[in-house]
């Protein structure tokens, strides 16, 4: 009698490959799991929240509000924002003096922190919905008057304020400011209209502090900009810069078809094509400088930043009105 009738039941043999094919299956699914964590896309990267840097002109067209705009990717800061479309917010940036955007030649400019640096972080935004988004129970659009005199004014340690150089006036935020290592300057228009800069102090916690600034170009178009606090004396050019670019952008749009995907902008004469694609690219990733700052955001119902090489500004000739230029 054999031992499989003794005991009355079958021994089954296996392979002799199967144990080390399933320790080989186990291994691949753990490299794999290794080189996807290390290598492979994050949600930043799906979302495109990950700032990264490009070199290439391609003219995107985007819709924010009801304003349509053509904007060169090299002025974009993030991947989401160059799928064009309907956009919420658009954070792009430039270069002092030219206003150019990135660049492989600047790229060194657009990578520093330092306190002179020349770059010019600005966005432009869907106030209402933002406002929205950010849970405030207002979307009125406030001017930086009413804004001054509504929420900081209250705040101010020396209400009457102090003659400043550049045709400013600067004013002290109280320690009941939320931001109190933070200072107002202010310019009155001979129209009455205020142009505010909330500028971060330097501290030993930001010791390359920025200057900012938060308007609305019409009921459906808000616009925020900052640079350093060092370049506070070239605030007109600065101004000046970003609302030609602005009015540049808004300008390619008219001359170029309108996009079927984007509404609900209304449709402008068809003229130029777009301009071709350069064939530089920038480095894999760029961070802005400002991701190693912080900055409160603005008090509850007031405005705030969510804060092609032929598209540079030129000299305004009165064409088009801002409610956010100055004088």
């Amino acid at each position: 009698m054999t031992n499989r009738e003794f005991y009355g039941e079958e021994v089954k043999t296996e392979s002799s490959w199967a144990g080390p094919a399933r320790i080989l299956f186990i291994t691949l699914i753990l490299a794999g799991g290794f080189l996807y964590y290390y290598f492979g896309p994050r949600v930043e990267d799906i979302q495109g929240t990950n700032p990264r840097a490009s070199a290439l002109t391609r003219p995107i067209s985007m819709t924010i509000g009801v304003d349509r705009f053509v904007i060169p990717e090299n002025y974009t800061v993030f991947t989401r924002n160059r799928r064009g479309g309907v956009q919420d917010n658009v954070e792009m940036y430039a270069v002092l003096p030219s206003f150019d955007g990135y660049s492989l030649p600047r790229q060194l400019d657009f990578e520093s922190n330092d306190p002179n640096s020349p770059v010019v972080y600005f966005s432009l935004f869907d106030p209402v919905k933002v406002a929205k988004e950010e849970g405030q129970i207002s979307d009125e659009i406030v001017s930086e008057r009413a804004k001054f005199e509504r929420i900081y004014l209250p705040t101010i340690a020396n209400p009457k304020g102090e003659p400043w150089r550049f045709g400013l006036t600067h004013y002290k935020l109280s320690d009941s400011w939320a931001g109190a290592d933070e200072d107002l300057f202010v310019h009155e228009n001979s129209d009455g209209s205020l142009v505010i800069f909330r500028c971060l102090q330097a501290v030993s916690t930001m010791p390359s502090p920025w200057c900012r600034r938060d308007t609305y170009l019409s009921s459906s178009l808000g616009l925020s900009y900052r640079f350093k606090r060092s370049r506070l004396g070239d605030w007109r050019d600065i101004d000046q810069g970003v609302m030609n670019l602005v009015k540049r952008f808004r300008r390619n749009a008219a001359r170029s078809p309108m996009d079927p995907e984007v509404s609900p902008a209304p449709a402008s004469a068809p003229t130029a094509a777009a301009p071709a694609q350069a064939p530089a690219t920038g480095p894999p990733s760029l961070a802005p400088a400002n991701e190693q700052e912080t900055w409160s955001r603005p008090p509850q119902g007031t405005p705030g930043a969510p804060g092609p090489d032929d598209l540079r500004p030129e000299p305004d000739d009165g064409s088009e009105d801002s409610s956010g230029s100055t004088e």
